[in-house]
């Protein structure tokens, strides 16, 4: 009889315990939830904040790129030009001189 009381006064303790335990199952799986979302939400912004950055400095690097082959460009330009007058002398001074040696030259 000892155990027939047992088991009908514990019955009560039993669905008491287990209306707590699903009611803490359903409030731990909705604080996971909630936490699992903010927590994603969180991370996605670090990661587009990353993609962000890394754009950023792509561009940067890509600028620097740009610029530096627009000056050895530029250098390069300057290089010919420099040639191309010493060229021009050298061939008007050679053309002086055949004159002169022909008896070309001013007066002759």
């Amino acid at each position: 009889m000892d155990k027939i009381c047992t088991l009908i006064g514990s019955r009560p303790t039993n669905t008491k315990q287990k209306a707590e335990n699903e009611r803490m199952k359903k409030a731990f799986a909705e604080a996971v939830k909630k936490r699992a979302e903010e927590r994603t939400k969180a991370l996605t912004a670090e990661k587009q904040k990353a993609e962000r950055d890394r754009a950023l400095e792509q561009s940067r690097s890509l600028a620097i790129e740009k610029d530096k082959a627009v000056r050895q460009l530029q250098e390069q330009q300057v290089n010919e030009q420099q040639h191309i007058r010493q060229a021009v002398s050298q061939v008007t001074a050679e053309k002086d001189d055949w004159k002169i040696k022909n008896g070309q030259g001013i007066g002759i």
